[in-house]
């Protein structure tokens, strides 16, 4: 009996170790994390948000297959359709539930629920839109991947200088998106060099252009720089109405209104538009695989200007967060600060304040077709993280 009990004993004892031993080499769960992406998903201009959209998903199909034991995420994207009146609500409506965050949107915008992120420091949040230089130099918990409003501008002032331009007329929405357009007309004109320049404030709203046209009879301008932000549509009429007045003027956009709705806007007017880009378009191998990759995964071709950057931001978060193993910005900032990033717009990589240097690159429309013209260097980049 004795016997017995000994070998029953032993027998629970060695199941019971091997129940331990055969928990403990299970691997442990994957983690799982939620990331807010607020964004214009249904309003003016809606592509660019749905386009971005499918840029994020991309990002996170390669990651996945490139990393098949890696995180999984679900994404929770919240509409405020760049309306000043329904940003915060939208940001809020995400900002708990996610992990991390990101964000598609203007300087002016970013304004509204600035205070918002920094109440939330254990979450990192991911910008793409906002150039100004309020966010620069700042240790928090924001990242953008692109330069802001201050090295951009210095890059345009740099690249219209050298055009022998003597009487520039610039057209400022200070509407819309304020904090963009009037620091950037600030610093453009102290750099440009140019002996002449007219400034004009235009309403896209209204799109009261009376002054602009006034304007344009009055003085014959070398060139025209339309220094609006995240306006296409208006962009697009405001270039036909100028050059109904003067046919050959050559005309300066911002980086923020290329794309689909700004070209269907332009209509006729297909030469002599010169377009600065965060994104090299030509000669660049990595775009030219994205492009394909997006055309197969969702039967058109991306047609916005944010979708490669957006696809590049995402992609840097993902690898980031793979390798942290972590969503908390404790833990994920010093991994995502320190990687240097190959992506789709060319390599990169954030400063310890999580801004990035880059390039930017200047193409003319000719012919109906973006031709390269010329890129202008980054300025001196920041010390990285040791």
């Amino acid at each position: 009996m004795t016997r017995t009990r000994t070998a029953i004993l032993l027998m629970l004892l060695l199941a019971a170790g091997l129940g331990t031993f055969v928990w403990q080499s299970r691997p442990p769960p994957k983690p799982a994390y939620v990331l807010g992406i607020l964004g214009n998903f249904k309003g003016r201009s809606a592509q660019v948000g749905i386009e971005s959209f499918n840029a994020i998903l991309l990002a996170y199909e390669t990651y996945r297959e490139t990393h098949p034991g890696g995180f999984d995420l679900t994404l929770r994207p919240v509409d405020d359709s760049w309306e000043a009146d329904r940003t915060r609500s939208a940001y809020l409506s995400c900002a708990d539930e996610a992990d991390l965050l990101i964000i598609l949107t203007g300087s002016s915008l970013i304004t509204l629920i600035h205070d918002d992120i920094l109440q939330r420091p254990d979450k990192v949040h991911a910008l793409l839109g906002p150039t100004t230089t309020r966010l620069s130099g700042q240790r928090d918990n924001m990242v953008r991947n692109m330069a802001d409003l201050e090295q951009e501008q210095k890059h345009i002032a740099a690249f219209i200088s050298r055009r022998n331009i003597e009487r520039l007329l610039i057209v400022i929405d200070d509407e819309f998106n304020a904090e963009y357009t009037v620091p950037a007309a600030q610093v453009f004109q102290a750099h440009a060099g140019i002996p002449r320049i007219d400034m004009v404030r235009f309403s896209g709203s209204r799109m009261d252009t009376e002054q602009v046209q006034a304007h344009l009879r009055q003085t014959r301008y070398d060139a025209m720089y339309a220094l609006l932000g995240g306006l296409p549509r208006e962009a697009g009429i405001l270039i036909q109405q100028a050059r109904a007045i003067q046919p050959d003027l050559p005309v300066l956009i911002t980086p923020w209104v290329r794309g689909l709705v700004f070209e269907q806007a332009l209509g006729n007017e297909s030469s002599g538009i010169f377009m600065p880009s965060h994104v090299k378009l030509n000669d660049n191998p990595a775009y030219d695989r994205f492009a394909e990759a997006y055309r197969r995964k969702f039967g058109a071709e991306s047609s916005e200007y944010f979708v490669p950057l957006m696809h590049d931001l995402a992609s840097s978060l993902f690898r980031a967060l793979d390798r942290a193993g972590s969503a908390n910005a404790d833990d994920l900032l010093p991994v995502l600060l320190a990687g240097n990033y190959a992506g789709t717009a060319g390599s990169f990589r954030y400063d310890e304040f999580g801004d990035a240097d880059s390039q930017l690159h200047f193409y003319e429309k000719s012919a109906g077709t973006w031709r390269y013209v010329a890129s202008e260097p980054s300025l001196p980049p920041k010390e990285p993280l040791p």
